[in-house]
């Protein structure tokens, strides 16, 4: 066992399920969408739309990316591959993936609701719940995957009694 308590350099064990691992995350993303909206409020009035987004979006990211780090998936340390992970993952996510999910909902949502302000909302808030799943899909197979703990050495392993 190493000395961050995992096994192996650099390795974590991960003694939660994954319902708790699922609430951590939804938790996380509560924070950190209020961490973004509370910054975003505070800076737009001072500075214009986009410098405010970018801040406000970067304040939100970061406080992500190591809650999720810590306190969801268990890290020990933060390396600065998962942080180019964590952040090219969520550019994609939010600049590619998002848009495309929004007008495949919206496609479906405009014949029921018709073309209007709320079948874009919910196309939205359904993108929302899709991002949301692959980015904790992301977060636990890729970003921090689980790591076997052995429980205890195998018979042939050095120094076995």
């Amino acid at each position: 066992m190493t000395s961050n308590g995992g096994w192996g350099p650099g390795s974590r064990s991960r003694p939660r399920g994954t319902a708790d691992r699922v609430g951590r995350f939804a938790g996380v993303g509560v924070l950190n969408t209020l961490i973004d909206m509370g910054v975003y409020a505070i800076l737009v009035p001072h500075l214009s739309i986009v410098p405010s987004t970018i801040i406000s979006t970067a304040c939100g990211m970061l406080f992500s990316f190591l809650v999720n780090a810590f306190f969801v998936f268990g890290a020990h340390r933060v390396t600065w591959k998962a942080a180019v992970q964590f952040f090219g993952f969520n550019a994609i996510n939010l600049w590619l993936l998002q848009p495309v999910i929004i007008l495949a909902l919206n496609a479906v949502m405009e014949p029921v609701l018709g073309h209007s302000y709320v079948a874009a909302l919910a196309a939205k808030a359904g993108s929302l719940v899709v991002s949301a799943t692959i980015n904790f899909l992301v977060y636990d197979r890729y970003i921090w995957p689980r790591t076997a703990v052995p429980t205890e050495a195998p018979p042939w392993a050095e120094g076995a009694s």
